[in-house]
């Protein structure tokens, strides 16, 4: 049976609940996590995600603010599910699939805060699977168009619980891929660069094609679901885009996507060889 032990993350990282969000935002991405435990001497005390951020960063409150008075306090969950070293890892893929989470603290016996598995850590458990990646890829499809604005592709993405919203231009011709990192960075270079009292107005200005990625990475439907894995990986990626031989788009598979295969299927997974 496959652990929690063997999958998390130690030492986890973390940051302290008086640490400006400018200084967590900078750790995630050089971690390269979705999610960071935030503590108060030591003590666990909340988790911030991409999504926390996310729903935060455009909020009235937090939009009438300098980015620079906005602190891990401001955005992080406390409402806490936590794991052991000794837990099924399938059970923590179930825990983030059904909790709308992107990660799971781990504690010890006696409740120390002693590591972290993120949606990241679980895409190791692909590492030697050899079925084809098209039996993640979501079917319910969002698209966006380069003129969207970025507030539209945020709430979307929060409404829709997506990771990924791939970008059509003319012809239904793909022409980049936007993630909820992606928005979460234009919305703090926006936040930083434009004074409060110009935001309202000027955020209509901030578009989808301002935050997107062009010519995103891609995966045939029939690789194996191990090269996926890989390059979602090696290149920090928050999802792919599927196309079949003739390059025609087939959908999209996500870190998320990943992950609810591991909840609803794990056993199967686990039992595949390479060579399946």
């Amino acid at each position: 049976m496959s652990t929690v032990r063997d999958y998390m993350r130690v030492p986890p990282p973390q940051v302290d609940k008086d640490q400006p969000l400018s200084y967590v935002l900078d750790l995630m991405e050089d971690f390269s996590v979705s999610c960071i435990a935030v503590t108060d001497e030591k003590r666990l005390v909340g988790l911030i995600t991409l999504r926390s951020v996310l729903e935060r960063i455009w909020s009235e409150r937090v939009r009438l603010m300098s980015f620079s008075s906005l602190y891990a306090s401001s955005v992080m969950n406390i409402n806490l599910k936590t794991t052991t070293p000794d837990s099924n890892i399938f059970d923590v893929a179930k825990l983030i699939a059904s909790g709308n989470v992107c990660g799971v603290p781990v504690v010890d016996d006696s409740g120390e805060f002693i590591g972290m598995v993120a949606e990241e850590d679980l895409l190791k458990l692909y590492l030697e699977k050899s079925f084809p990646v098209r039996i993640l890829v979501s079917s319910d499809v969002v698209a966006l168009k380069p003129d969207d604005r970025v507030i539209h592709a945020r709430a979307t993405m929060l409404e829709r619980g997506l990771q990924v919203l791939p970008v059509f231009g003319s012809e239904r011709r793909l022409v980049g891929l936007v993630s909820d990192w992606d928005l979460v960075k234009a919305l703090r270079l926006f936040h930083e660069r434009t004074p409060e009292k110009h935001r309202r107005r000027r955020i209509k200005f901030l578009f989808v094609s301002d935050a997107m990625k062009r010519s995103p990475p891609q995966v045939l439907d029939d690789s194996p679901v191990c090269e996926a894995a890989k390059l979602i990986i090696e290149n920090h990626l928050r999802g792919l885009v599927v196309t079949d031989l003739k390059g025609d788009f087939m959908g999209v598979v996500q870190l998320r996507d990943f992950v609810k295969f591991l909840a609803s299927s794990g056993a199967w997974v686990e039992g595949c060889r390479l060579n399946h």
